[in-house]
């Protein structure tokens, strides 16, 4: 039912409209470039800290800078982010012929928003993410500001994911030509590329340039600037292969069920167990909790006793384990293993 349902909307699209799930997934990949950076970042941190440690406070903004290097290349000679691209789309100005090239309007706008509401929006759903669990303790002061923030943050989280899937829907059916929100406010729609609407290769077209020249100098000057071009196309090829292999490092070495254990870490601390009672008769609890129960003097090198929990000098707990194998109060079997030196501030 839902193949014959998806065949039946994708029979109804014009050649050059893209289908719901070429959109999605490029959607998809879009939000997957920041974590991808993210995580090149965190290793190139480990590994050189003294000279690269600043990346874990700025990493956003880093990775803002290099996907702005990235969406303005492909915006400049392919008029379409990198991701729409991927999937063979590309970027229309609204109403304009499909050979059209974007304006510079246009293509500023399309890159402030491609990168611009991705930086904020990011920011604003860690602040929120940090805020809310750092001040989950109510006897901490919170200003004013914050005090809403907070409130008011997740009813316009809903209502920006709502009106997106307004837009969604309206797409699906054929009611709109854009994908998103965003897309009509940067006046661009998206269209599938066909050898019709494709605009060729600037390196392409140098080439063909210095091969019907007989200039001596467009081979002098053009060569380097045709092995520059073609030098970031073919960067701009790798670097999709990059960041899916990114993803997949940061998905093998993340830790399962990361978005729970964060969650456990914020749950309530549970009290302490009862505290265990003496039931030997030869040792007592001293009167002052400074001295030994074995010695009755000041503890030194105070260690306590796993097992039960009771702290002696070293050399007294260690003799009568040794001897006894069993705590000297609580008579629980014990080791060696069991003693734990403490380190007291005085």
């Amino acid at each position: 039912m839902g193949e014959q349902f998806a065949a039946n909307l994708n029979r109804r699209l014009a050649p050059s409209r893209p289908s719901f799930f070429e959109l999605a997934a490029q959607e998809g990949m879009q939000s997957a470039l920041n974590p991808a950076f993210q995580y090149a970042f965190r290793i190139v941190a480990n590994y050189y800290p003294a000279s690269f440690g600043w990346l874990y406070r700025f990493g956003d903004e880093v990775g803002a800078l290099f996907d702005a290097a990235l969406q303005f290349y492909y915006i400049e000679h392919k008029n379409a982010s990198f991701s729409e691209l991927f999937y063979g789309m590309k970027r229309m100005a609204s109403g304009a012929n499909e050979v059209t090239p974007l304006s510079r309007r246009h293509k500023i706008m399309s890159l402030l928003i491609l990168v611009g509401v991705s930086y904020i929006k990011t920011k604003l759903d860690r602040l929120y993410q940090e805020k809310s669990q750092s001040v989950s303790d109510q006897s901490e002061s919170r200003h004013f500001l914050l005090e809403w923030y907070l409130k008011l943050y997740p009813a316009i989280h809903f209502l920006w994911e709502a009106h997106l899937f307004v837009y969604r829907f309206a797409y699906l059916f054929n009611s709109s030509n854009y994908w998103s929100p965003l897309l009509k406010l940067a006046g661009v729609e998206l269209i599938r590329i066909t050898p019709d609407n494709d605009i060729p290769s600037p390196t392409r077209g140098l080439l063909s340039h210095i091969e019907n020249s007989s200039s001596w100098r467009t081979l002098l000057f053009g060569l380097p600037a045709a092995l520059l071009n073609s030098s970031v196309d073919l960067l701009a090829r790798i670097i999709p292969v990059g960041v899916f292999f990114l993803k997949f490092l940061d998905w093998w070495y993340s830790e399962d069920h990361s978005s729970q254990a964060a969650t456990l870490n914020y749950l309530p601390v549970p009290p302490p167990p009862p505290k265990l009672k003496p039931v030997s008769t030869d040792v007592v609890l001293p009167s002052h909790p400074v001295q030994c129960p074995l010695c009755g003097k000041a503890r030194h090198c105070a260690t306590a006793l796993a097992t039960s929990g009771f702290v002696f000098c070293y050399t007294c707990a260690h003799d009568y384990v040794e001897e006894h194998g069993k705590c000297p109060l609580t008579h629980f079997p014990s080791t060696l293993d069991d003693l734990i030196r403490l380190y007291p501030d005085n």
